[in-house]
């Protein structure tokens, strides 16, 4: 290749196979500005040299010249940077940008636990629903010192008698034997959803033993 300039060589090509900027853009797949900014040696209006020698080695492939020449040779000119840490390829703003794997797992994370909490808000936050079979009325009068206090609460619900936790069956039925007091007895029942509201029950029950 003879020591004309680099605009020089490509026009001469150009002309010589009756090619315009437009037609070398359509044929290289370059923008038609880069083009431009390669011809009057505006460096700054270029991508990362990584892509400006790309740029040159398709136009030397269009045009029948040297690639590594005209690369060579536009680099003396206009003294463009070699590829290096900081040079960064032109970016897609249309292209989906990076997610970190930790972002997407949070992600669906979050959105797991809107749809658990959206199919199970009733129960997570609702009222609690308490049905005590025995005793069934207040005022109950009983001979024993023990009763048997049986009933229902939703499956998942805490439940309490008289102060103490008591242990409630998968379906949701709860069988306790309760130690009374000669007398007036008041047995507190306490139902309770996870992160939802109580429910309170107080039975009166009359303990008399027989004479």
């Amino acid at each position: 290749m003879d020591a004309k300039p680099f605009k020089e060589i490509v026009a001469e090509q150009m002309q010589h196979k009756n090619l315009t900027l437009e037609k070398m853009a359509t044929s290289t797949g370059i923008a038609e500005r880069h083009l431009r900014a390669l011809l009057e040696a505006k460096a700054k209006e270029l991508p990362a040299a990584p892509y400006v020698r790309g740029y040159i080695g398709r136009i030397a492939e269009l045009l029948e010249l040297n690639g590594n020449d005209l690369w060579r040779l536009y680099k003396q000119e206009v003294g463009a940077p070699s590829s290096g840490a900081h040079d960064r390829l032109p970016v897609n703003r249309y292209a989906l940008k990076n997610i970190s794997r930790r972002f997407i797992a949070i992600s669906v994370v979050a959105l797991l636990l809107v749809i658990y909490v959206g199919f199970n808000a009733a129960r997570l936050f609702g009222t609690p629903r308490l049905t005590i079979v025995n005793p069934v009325i207040d005022d109950f009068v009983t001979t024993s010192d023990t009763l048997t206090i049986t009933g229902t609460v939703d499956p998942g619900d805490s439940l309490m008698i008289g102060g103490e936790a008591v242990l409630v069956d998968p379906d949701g039925q709860f069988h306790n034997d309760y130690k009374l007091q000669l007398g007036l007895n008041q047995v507190e029942f306490v139902a309770k959803r996870l992160l939802g509201k109580q429910v309170k029950v107080i039975r009166r029950v009359i303990y008399q033993p027989k004479i």
